[in-house]
């Protein structure tokens, strides 16, 4: 009888002793949907529109406008100064203003109306035509989501 109560109650403290042992899917130094605020996206936002239009904007404008000139035996933008910009060279600033400065902006908007923050709704709002405006001039009809 003593060889089946010990193995019966091991078993029994065992799977019902301690619940949180097994929650290691939680990081408790990132923050989760429910405690992101306005404050901690914003900075994100502006990063990545300024790093976009910063970088592929600022070199497509430049030589455009002839304001850069490409220097004999060198090809790092060769394509560029021939004007013959390929879909993977633009394709990568497309996709962060899209999936990252406008996903990041909704949110910002979605929490600054939830705290009723309507500096940080504005400023976010600015941001997101500034952004459409910046898709347009580059890639022409872009969706309006």
């Amino acid at each position: 009888m003593k060889k089946l109560i010990i193995p019966f109650l091991a078993i029994v403290l065992g799977t019902t002793s301690c619940e949180s042992y097994l929650d290691i899917n939680q990081d408790p130094n990132a923050p989760s949907e429910d405690n992101v605020t306005a404050d901690l996206v914003f900075p994100a936002a502006e990063m990545n529109l300024a790093s976009s239009y910063g970088n592929f904007f600022r070199i497509l404008g430049g030589y455009y406008s002839q304001q850069y000139a490409h220097s004999f035996g060198t090809s790092n933008y060769l394509d560029y100064s021939q004007f013959t910009i390929s879909a993977t060279r633009s394709s990568g600033t497309y996709t962060q203003l899209t999936s990252r400065v406008l996903k990041n902006l909704e949110i910002i908007r979605e929490k600054a109306t939830e705290s009723e923050d309507w500096g940080t709704y504005l400023a976010a709002t600015t941001l997101r035509v500034f952004t459409y405006q910046a898709l347009v001039d580059a890639y022409g009809e872009t969706p309006y989501t």
